[in-house]
Protein backbone atom coordinates (compact mmCIF):
# COMPACT_ATOMS: atom_id res chain seq x y z
CA UNK A 1 0.00 0.00 0.00
CA UNK A 2 0.84 3.46 -0.76
CA UNK A 3 0.04 4.47 3.39
CA UNK A 4 -2.33 3.95 5.63
CA UNK A 5 -4.97 5.82 6.93
CA UNK A 6 -5.52 5.35 10.61
CA UNK A 7 -9.36 6.95 11.37
CA UNK A 8 -9.58 8.65 14.38
CA UNK A 9 -13.36 8.53 15.79
CA UNK A 10 -14.81 9.48 19.05
CA UNK A 11 -18.48 9.09 19.98
CA UNK A 12 -20.90 6.77 18.28
CA UNK A 13 -24.57 7.86 19.93
CA UNK A 14 -28.08 8.56 19.86
CA UNK A 15 -27.12 11.12 22.29
CA UNK A 16 -27.46 14.86 20.62
CA UNK A 17 -25.73 17.91 22.09
CA UNK A 18 -24.00 20.83 20.19
CA UNK A 19 -21.00 21.14 22.16
CA UNK A 20 -20.20 17.50 20.87
CA UNK A 21 -21.80 17.60 17.04
CA UNK A 22 -18.39 17.32 15.82
CA UNK A 23 -17.63 14.05 17.68
CA UNK A 24 -20.35 12.09 18.05
CA UNK A 25 -21.85 10.39 14.88
CA UNK A 26 -25.01 8.59 14.81
CA UNK A 27 -25.24 4.70 14.67
CA UNK A 28 -26.91 4.64 11.62
CA UNK A 29 -24.13 6.94 9.96
CA UNK A 30 -21.24 5.09 11.66
CA UNK A 31 -22.28 1.43 10.64
CA UNK A 32 -23.02 2.63 7.07
CA UNK A 33 -19.12 3.78 7.01
CA UNK A 34 -17.98 0.65 8.55
CA UNK A 35 -19.90 -1.46 5.61
CA UNK A 36 -18.95 0.59 2.95
CA UNK A 37 -15.08 -0.34 3.93
CA UNK A 38 -15.99 -3.93 4.12
CA UNK A 39 -17.85 -4.04 0.63
CA UNK A 40 -14.97 -1.65 -0.84
CA UNK A 41 -12.79 -4.36 0.00
CA UNK A 42 -10.79 -2.44 2.90
CA UNK A 43 -9.41 -4.71 5.75
CA UNK A 44 -8.94 -3.39 9.32
CA UNK A 45 -4.96 -3.84 10.70
CA UNK A 46 -4.04 -3.97 14.33
CA UNK A 47 -1.30 -1.77 15.94
CA UNK A 48 1.35 -4.47 15.86
CA UNK A 49 0.60 -5.17 12.30
CA UNK A 50 1.36 -1.42 11.67
CA UNK A 51 4.09 -1.14 13.48
CA UNK A 52 6.00 -3.73 11.70
CA UNK A 53 4.99 -2.28 8.69
CA UNK A 54 6.60 0.69 10.07
CA UNK A 55 9.26 -0.56 11.22
CA UNK A 56 10.76 -3.90 8.93
CA UNK A 57 8.12 -3.41 5.86
CA UNK A 58 5.96 -6.47 6.67
CA UNK A 59 2.97 -6.77 4.23
CA UNK A 60 -0.14 -5.33 5.20
CA UNK A 61 -3.43 -5.80 2.81
CA UNK A 62 -3.38 -4.32 -0.43
CA UNK A 63 -6.53 -1.81 1.15
CA UNK A 64 -5.23 -1.16 4.89
CA UNK A 65 -7.00 0.96 7.32
CA UNK A 66 -6.89 1.47 10.83
CA UNK A 67 -10.31 2.24 12.90
CA UNK A 68 -9.22 4.11 16.20
CA UNK A 69 -11.57 5.74 19.12
CA UNK A 70 -10.29 8.43 21.70
CA UNK A 71 -11.48 8.42 25.53
CA UNK A 72 -13.61 5.50 26.21
CA UNK A 73 -17.15 6.72 25.80
CA UNK A 74 -19.92 4.31 27.46
CA UNK A 75 -21.83 4.15 24.04
CA UNK A 76 -19.30 2.82 22.29
CA UNK A 77 -19.65 -0.52 23.72
CA UNK A 78 -23.06 -0.36 22.46
CA UNK A 79 -23.26 1.53 19.35
CA UNK A 80 -19.33 0.34 17.92
CA UNK A 81 -17.51 -2.61 19.10
CA UNK A 82 -20.38 -4.91 18.83
CA UNK A 83 -21.19 -4.41 15.05
CA UNK A 84 -16.99 -3.99 14.48
CA UNK A 85 -16.72 -7.49 16.00
CA UNK A 86 -19.71 -8.79 13.70
CA UNK A 87 -17.50 -7.09 10.92
CA UNK A 88 -14.57 -8.97 11.40
CA UNK A 89 -12.97 -5.08 11.70
CA UNK A 90 -9.72 -5.04 14.34
CA UNK A 91 -10.13 -1.21 16.18
CA UNK A 92 -8.71 0.43 19.04
CA UNK A 93 -10.25 2.23 22.13
CA UNK A 94 -7.37 4.61 23.38
CA UNK A 95 -8.31 5.06 27.03
CA UNK A 96 -7.81 7.64 29.68
CA UNK A 97 -7.05 5.48 32.92
CA UNK A 98 -8.16 8.43 35.25
CA UNK A 99 -11.53 8.77 33.77
CA UNK A 100 -12.83 5.70 33.70
CA UNK A 101 -16.19 5.22 35.09
CA UNK A 102 -16.27 9.15 35.72
CA UNK A 103 -17.77 11.44 32.70
CA UNK A 104 -15.96 13.75 30.03
CA UNK A 105 -15.40 16.92 32.62
CA UNK A 106 -12.44 17.92 30.39
CA UNK A 107 -14.91 19.57 27.98
CA UNK A 108 -16.33 23.05 29.55
CA UNK A 109 -19.16 24.40 29.11
CA UNK A 110 -21.38 21.26 28.14
CA UNK A 111 -23.59 18.21 29.12
CA UNK A 112 -20.96 15.25 30.48
CA UNK A 113 -20.88 12.28 28.55
CA UNK A 114 -19.88 9.29 30.20
CA UNK A 115 -16.95 7.04 30.11
CA UNK A 116 -16.84 3.49 30.14
CA UNK A 117 -16.24 2.00 33.85
CA UNK A 118 -13.37 0.14 34.41
CA UNK A 119 -15.21 -2.93 34.16
CA UNK A 120 -16.82 -2.65 31.31
CA UNK A 121 -13.05 -1.79 29.16
CA UNK A 122 -11.55 -4.74 31.16
CA UNK A 123 -14.73 -7.02 29.71
CA UNK A 124 -14.17 -6.11 26.29
CA UNK A 125 -11.83 -8.49 24.90
CA UNK A 126 -13.74 -11.19 26.78
CA UNK A 127 -16.78 -10.09 24.84
CA UNK A 128 -15.85 -9.20 21.38
CA UNK A 129 -12.46 -10.61 21.10
CA UNK A 130 -9.09 -9.71 19.38
CA UNK A 131 -10.96 -7.54 17.20
CA UNK A 132 -10.82 -4.98 20.55
CA UNK A 133 -7.65 -3.46 21.26
CA UNK A 134 -7.06 -1.03 24.22
CA UNK A 135 -3.75 1.28 24.57
CA UNK A 136 -3.23 4.47 26.30
CA UNK A 137 -4.56 7.91 26.32
CA UNK A 138 -2.79 9.65 29.21
CA UNK A 139 -4.25 9.26 32.79
CA UNK A 140 -6.62 12.66 32.97
CA UNK A 141 -6.43 14.20 29.32
CA UNK A 142 -4.69 17.00 29.88
CA UNK A 143 -2.67 18.31 26.61
CA UNK A 144 1.08 17.00 26.64
CA UNK A 145 1.56 20.62 25.43
CA UNK A 146 0.51 22.53 28.37
CA UNK A 147 2.18 19.97 31.41
CA UNK A 148 5.60 19.81 32.15
CA UNK A 149 8.33 16.64 31.74
CA UNK A 150 7.07 15.70 34.93
CA UNK A 151 3.54 15.74 34.68
CA UNK A 152 3.59 14.08 31.21
CA UNK A 153 5.57 10.96 33.12
CA UNK A 154 2.76 10.69 35.55
CA UNK A 155 0.07 10.65 33.32
CA UNK A 156 1.88 8.15 30.57
CA UNK A 157 3.13 5.78 33.37
CA UNK A 158 -0.30 5.99 35.38
CA UNK A 159 -1.97 4.98 32.50
CA UNK A 160 -0.32 1.82 31.15
CA UNK A 161 0.15 0.99 34.79
CA UNK A 162 -3.68 0.88 35.01
CA UNK A 163 -4.54 -0.18 31.47
CA UNK A 164 -2.55 -3.15 31.68
CA UNK A 165 -4.47 -5.79 33.65
CA UNK A 166 -7.60 -4.46 31.26
CA UNK A 167 -5.99 -5.88 28.27
CA UNK A 168 -4.41 -9.59 27.14
CA UNK A 169 -2.28 -7.66 24.59
CA UNK A 170 0.81 -5.19 26.11
CA UNK A 171 0.45 -1.57 26.14
CA UNK A 172 2.91 -0.18 23.69
CA UNK A 173 0.97 2.65 21.69
CA UNK A 174 -0.38 5.92 22.80
CA UNK A 175 -2.33 8.64 21.29
CA UNK A 176 -1.78 12.15 22.39
CA UNK A 177 -4.88 13.88 24.01
CA UNK A 178 -5.79 16.38 21.25
CA UNK A 179 -3.47 15.58 19.57
CA UNK A 180 -0.85 17.80 21.50
CA UNK A 181 2.74 18.01 22.07
CA UNK A 182 5.43 19.30 23.06
CA UNK A 183 8.89 19.69 20.84
CA UNK A 184 11.02 17.16 23.53
CA UNK A 185 7.49 15.22 23.83
CA UNK A 186 8.43 12.50 20.67
CA UNK A 187 12.08 11.73 22.48
CA UNK A 188 10.31 11.13 25.84
CA UNK A 189 7.64 8.82 24.74
CA UNK A 190 11.25 6.96 23.02
CA UNK A 191 12.26 7.11 26.69
CA UNK A 192 9.89 5.18 28.37
CA UNK A 193 10.09 2.74 25.01
CA UNK A 194 6.57 3.24 23.75
CA UNK A 195 6.60 1.87 20.47
CA UNK A 196 4.13 4.51 18.22
CA UNK A 197 2.48 7.65 19.17
CA UNK A 198 -0.31 9.22 17.59
CA UNK A 199 -1.27 12.88 16.52
CA UNK A 200 -4.43 14.13 14.43
CA UNK A 201 -2.35 15.55 11.81
CA UNK A 202 -4.04 14.53 8.83
CA UNK A 203 -2.30 12.52 6.35
CA UNK A 204 -1.12 8.84 5.22
CA UNK A 205 0.98 6.97 8.05
CA UNK A 206 4.31 5.87 5.89
CA UNK A 207 7.49 3.96 6.84
CA UNK A 208 10.32 6.58 7.02
CA UNK A 209 7.38 8.73 9.21
CA UNK A 210 8.75 9.54 12.89
CA UNK A 211 6.52 6.87 15.31
CA UNK A 212 6.32 9.38 17.74
CA UNK A 213 4.29 11.83 15.74
CA UNK A 214 2.09 9.54 13.56
CA UNK A 215 -0.47 11.14 11.92
CA UNK A 216 -4.34 10.44 12.24
CA UNK A 217 -7.35 11.41 10.62
CA UNK A 218 -10.11 12.91 12.57
CA UNK A 219 -13.77 11.91 11.48
CA UNK A 220 -16.88 14.47 12.23
CA UNK A 221 -20.08 13.74 12.50
CA UNK A 222 -21.03 16.63 9.84
CA UNK A 223 -18.55 14.56 7.48
CA UNK A 224 -20.25 13.93 4.20
CA UNK A 225 -19.59 10.38 2.04
CA UNK A 226 -17.06 12.22 -0.19
CA UNK A 227 -15.46 13.10 2.42
CA UNK A 228 -15.00 9.82 4.15
CA UNK A 229 -14.14 8.15 1.50
CA UNK A 230 -11.23 10.44 0.55
CA UNK A 231 -10.22 10.26 4.24
CA UNK A 232 -9.89 6.56 3.66
CA UNK A 233 -8.16 6.52 0.69
CA UNK A 234 -5.69 9.65 1.12
CA UNK A 235 -5.79 10.28 4.78
CA UNK A 236 -7.46 13.86 4.47
CA UNK A 237 -10.89 15.47 2.38
CA UNK A 238 -9.63 18.74 0.93
CA UNK A 239 -13.21 19.12 0.36
CA UNK A 240 -13.77 18.93 4.20
CA UNK A 241 -10.79 20.99 4.76
CA UNK A 242 -11.91 23.65 2.74
CA UNK A 243 -15.24 23.53 3.78
CA UNK A 244 -14.04 24.45 7.36
CA UNK A 245 -12.02 26.92 5.80
CA UNK A 246 -15.02 29.22 3.96
CA UNK A 247 -17.01 28.43 7.45
CA UNK A 248 -14.59 30.04 9.29
CA UNK A 249 -13.74 32.85 6.85
CA UNK A 250 -17.18 33.53 6.80
CA UNK A 251 -18.07 33.46 10.47
CA UNK A 252 -15.13 36.43 10.71
CA UNK A 253 -16.31 38.68 7.76
CA UNK A 254 -19.87 38.17 9.82
CA UNK A 255 -18.47 39.95 12.78
CA UNK A 256 -16.05 42.10 11.70
CA UNK A 257 -19.77 43.38 9.37
CA UNK A 258 -21.56 43.93 12.29
CA UNK A 259 -18.91 45.47 14.80
CA UNK A 260 -18.84 48.12 12.21
CA UNK A 261 -21.87 49.16 13.66
CA UNK A 262 -20.95 48.23 17.67
CA UNK A 263 -22.78 45.35 17.79
CA UNK A 264 -20.68 42.35 19.11
CA UNK A 265 -21.49 38.68 17.81
CA UNK A 266 -20.10 35.67 19.05
CA UNK A 267 -20.68 33.33 16.77
CA UNK A 268 -18.17 30.79 17.07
Amino acid sequence: PRGVSILCYHNVSETRIHAFRLYILSPEKFAGQMRWLCSHGYQAVSMDQLHAYLTRGDPLPEKPVMITFDDAYEDLTTHATPLLAELGLHHVHFINSGKLGRTSDWVDNAPKLPIMSIEAAGNLQERFGDVVDLQAHGKDHLSFEDIDRAATLTEVEHCFEALAPLSNRPINYLAYPYGEYREETPDLMRQLGIRCSFTVDQGLCRPGQDLQLLPRVEVFGHDFPIDFRLKVKYGWSPIATSRAWLKRKYKKAVRVFFRMFGVHIDNE
